[in-house]
């Protein structure tokens, strides 16, 4: 095996163990942990490549294409102010992007309780009843058998 090959497989391997790493740090430091192996595996088959992804945005957002564009003036790959400067507003938009995506997915995930979920038989909103306490995979409580509103038991067939 040649030495391109053997370096491939050694950062894969790298970004595989950060990515088990840091997901599960990040989710037993928070407390808010998967309930079950559904949940685990999801943590481990998105780490990795969402840690690649950044990565490779990482790469092309400060490659030296761009750092030259900016400051034309400097041949070195020196810190300047106006590399900084650029910096601050990738890190600015990029936690705005974040925030904003992630605000637009709880919405979706509230306003799809709110309207879709309705028993069977009465139709009333089950929403509030099966989110509470919403789990970190989104499953539904155990506890709820029957609907709040005409008592129908919800584990019957339709």
């Amino acid at each position: 095996m040649n030495s391109t090959k053997r370096i491939y497989i050694r950062s894969f391997f790298i970004y595989l163990v950060a990515s088990v790493f840091i997901g599960v740090s990040f989710a037993l430091l928070s407390g808010i942990w998967p309930k079950s192996i559904t949940g685990w595996v999801i943590i481990l088959i998105f780490g990795l490549p969402t840690m690649i992804l950044g990565e490779f945005i990482g790469e092309k957002l400060f490659s030296d294409e761009i750092n030259h564009a900016i400051d034309k003036d400097r041949k070195d790959n020196l810190i300047s102010a106006r590399r900084m400067a650029y910096a601050l507003i990738i890190g600015i938009v990029t936690t705005i992007v974040t925030v904003l995506l992630g605000f637009i997915s709880a919405m979706v995930y509230v306003l799809g309780l709110l309207f879709y979920v309705r028993c069977p038989s009465c139709k009333g909103n089950l929403g509030y009843a099966l989110s509470w306490p919403v789990t970190w995979v989104l499953s539904v409580s155990k506890e709820i058998k029957f609907c709040q509103f005409c008592g129908t038991s919800l584990d019957k067939e339709i």
